[in-house]
């Protein structure tokens, strides 16, 4: 089984080395690491380069002008030849038995999708919650993804059929790009399986302002997107609606804290943020 191992670099010269070395140093060798750097302005492309040589061209670099993390993903996904995938953020690394392990699970489930769990490097460990391996129905997975606890709304840290990608892109100069689109994967798998080892360490230390500091201009995009997965779920399993209505008061209540924070009392914006609804609630709203 090939898997692809995707990542997408932007200026990220002081961290890409750990995350290529975590990947090169995996235990499984049946793999590919595609790299596409987005217009870095910084050494992260000549870094890649000496990185490819060093490693005998294992890895493949791709150079583009600077598309957005988005349509970076995209172009990863059509690159890529595996028959699974696996997100990796430049500034982040794995564990050396993470695809291995994972490969391993795939082979005794037959799953679609297997989800590792995670820490946060920086800050005390935030450990995924699941504390035993889990192979949830298709609307238990959706219930944990609408919670964001034990199956988190990223792109990182999955290993994903390829197939299940197809006719999917994440969209494209919008913030908060994997909440509107990692769903839509997941509602395609028949079998997704959740383990507990803590394999992808997140680095805190590089990440920007977006999350843990969420700025006024980009909270209309996350409750977009918090709309988008609502009318996709809602549509794949109405029963969720009470699931659906707790996430969307969970991220408008932070959407509402962070203009607050910020003191920004923008009224066109907290109308903005606050007029977002599934397409379902909207439907109703209308026929009553």
């Amino acid at each position: 089984m090939k898997i692809s191992i995707l990542i997408p670099a932007f200026n990220c010269q002081d961290t890409i080395y750990s995350c290529i070395r975590s990947v090169i140093k995996q235990t499984y060798h049946n793999i590919e690491i595609v790299v596409v750097n987005d217009g870095s302005t910084d050494n992260t492309g000549m870094r890649l380069d000496q990185y490819a040589k060093h490693y005998n061209n294992q890895l493949r670099i791709i150079h583009t002008k600077h598309l957005g993390l988005s349509e970076t993903r995209n172009r990863l996904l059509y690159e890529s030849s595996g028959d699974y995938v696996f997100f990796i953020d430049a500034d982040d690394w794995i564990s050396p038995e993470t695809i291995e392990t994972m490969v391993k699970v795939v082979n005794k489930t037959k799953a679609d999708v297997v989800v590792c769990g995670n820490d946060m490097q920086g800050v005390f460990g935030i450990k995924n919650c699941v504390v035993s391996q889990s192979c949830p129905n298709r609307r238990e997975v959706l219930k944990y993804l609408l919670r964001d606890r034990s199956l988190r709304n990223y792109a990182w840290g999955k290993l994903i059929k390829r197939e299940l990608w197809n006719n999917i892109e994440f969209p494209v100069g919008k913030v908060f790009e994997d909440i509107a689109t990692i769903h839509k994967v997941l509602i395609k798998s028949n079998k997704t399986v959740l383990i507990p080892s803590i394999f992808y360490h997140y680095n805190i230390h590089s990440k920007d302002s977006i999350t843990y500091g969420l700025k006024p201009e980009i909270l209309s995009d996350m409750m977009e997107a918090c709309a988008i997965q609502a009318s996709n779920i809602l549509e794949f399993d109405p029963t969720l609606e009470y699931e659906v209505k707790k996430m969307l008061f969970r991220n408008k209540m932070i959407a509402l804290f962070s203009l607050f924070r910020t003191l920004d009392f923008d009224g066109k914006l907290i109308k903005k943020i606050y007029r977002y609804q599934p397409s379902v609630f909207v439907n109703k709203i209308k026929m009553n």
